[in-house]
C-alpha cells in the first residue's frame, strides 16, 4: 500500500493569466510481479536486479485546485476518484534490507471525467492519462535466505 502525490502545474504567462495548479492525493495498492534476474559480467555475478511489471489501483482521498479563474475549488464532481494504472519497473538490492527502484507508471482512466469539468482547461489536460515516475528507496524487513540451488547464471562479456 501507498501513499502518492499526482499534479499539475503551470505558470501565468507574460499577461498574468494561464496559472493552475491541480494536487491529488492517492491511497494505491499496487500488485506487481518481480524477477530477479541472475547473471555474470566479467565473471562477477549480478544478483541485485529486479524487474517488475503489474497494475495499481488507487483511491482519490485528497484533492486541490487552483486558478486565475477560480481560487479554490471545493466541488470535485468532475474527478474520477479510482484511478487504475500499468507499472513497470527496475531496481536495485543495494544489501539484505535496502533496495532502491525506479518505476514508471501509466494511468488507464484519466483524472478528471471526459464530460460535465467546470473548469475550462481540463479538457485540455485530458489528452493524455497520468504519468509518474517513483523513485524509491526501500527498507525490507528480515533477511533474504539464498538458495544456490535456484541461481541459474549466464554469462555476458
Amino acid at each position: 500500500m501507498n501513499y502518492i502525490q499526482k499534479g499539475t502545474r503551470q505558470t501565468s504567462d507574460s499577461t498574468g493569466n494561464g496559472f493552475y495548479n491541480f494536487s491529488f492525493h492517492y491511497v494505491e495498492f499496487p500488485l506487481m510481479i518481480k524477477y530477479r534476474p541472475h547473471f555474470t559480467i566479467k565473471k562477477k555475478a549480478i544478483n541485485g536486479l529486479d524487474l517488475y511489471a503489474g497494475l495499481s489501483v488507487a483511491r482519490l482521498v485528497k484533492s486541490k485546485a487552483e486558478s486565475n479563474f477560480y481560487n479554490t475549488v471545493d466541488d470535485f464532481r468532475y474527478l474520477n476518484k479510482t484511478d487504475l494504472s500499468l507499472l513497470i519497473g527496475v531496481g536495485y538490492r543495494l544489501s539484505d534490507h535496502f533496495n532502491f527502484s525506479v518505476r514508471y507508471s501509466n494511468a488507464l482512466i484519466p483524472v478528471f471525467k471526459r464530460s460535465g469539468s467546470p473548469i475550462y482547461f481540463a479538457n485540455s489536460l485530458n489528452v493524455g492519462n497520468s504519468l509518474v515516475f517513483h523513485f524509491m528507496l526501500q527498507y525490507m524487513f528480515g533477511a533474504e535466505k539464498k538458495d544456490p540451488a535456484k541461481v541459474v547464471d549466464t554469462e555476458i562479456d
